[in-house]
């Protein structure tokens, strides 16, 4: 968002950026093997922008990459994902930054929770999540399908301005029917991302 510029109103310019940018990047992938663009139609939010990615995705695990929350070193994925990989035990695993580098200690000061503490799968050093951050994370496919196929009661349902599954992130991050007592999301330590 530009200085002085209103949340949610977007200049003609702009919008002639993005479209450029978009064009552009569509034209820098066009042919690749590995990567595909999907380009949705209208604005969708984070949430649909994922399930339309997620229809897409032949692979058990998906790691999503927030546009601002960018690797900004070398990292060995390896090992969450074999904790991933490993049973039903982990399903999401996010990755660290500044807001996760003390995690347990945040927890324990801002919520009042004393976390388990560390525990180790398939050798990859996890800590659970109370909250499921807006960051760059590896998932099970099955598990974050789930997020869009559950039945949300609006008695759970803590954003009353939207529906499911637009903000299902939001959701998960605040608790409510996506993690469930019993469930383990977690953070990793020592993988990182970060601002760049």
């Amino acid at each position: 968002r530009a200085p002085g510029q209103s949340k949610g109103i977007v200049t003609e310019a702009m919008a002639t950026g993005y479209r450029e940018f978009v064009g552009e990047i569509v034209r820098r992938f066009t042919g690749s093997d590995r990567v595909a663009v999907v380009v949705l139609q209208e604005h969708a939010g984070f949430g649909y922008a994922v399930k339309a990615a997620l229809e897409r995705v032949a692979t058990p695990l998906v790691c999503v990459v927030q546009h601002d929350n960018a690797f900004v070193r070398r990292v060995n994925l390896a090992p969450v994902a074999r904790a991933l990989l490993a049973g039903e035990l982990v399903r999401y695993v996010g990755l660290m930054s500044s807001a996760t580098a003390d995690y347990e200690s945040l927890c324990m000061s801002r919520y009042g929770v004393r976390l388990p503490g560390a525990f180790e799968v398939e050798r990859c050093k996890l800590v659970p999540l109370i909250y499921w951050y807006d960051k760059t994370h590896l998932a099970s496919v099955d598990y974050y399908r789930s997020l869009f196929d559950a039945v949300y009661e609006k008695a759970y349902w803590y954003l009353p301005d939207s529906d499911p599954p637009e903000e299902v992130v939001t959701l998960g991050r605040r608790g409510g029917l996506v993690i469930r007592p019993g469930e383990l999301v977690a953070i990793c330590g020592r993988v990182g991302s970060g601002k760049s």
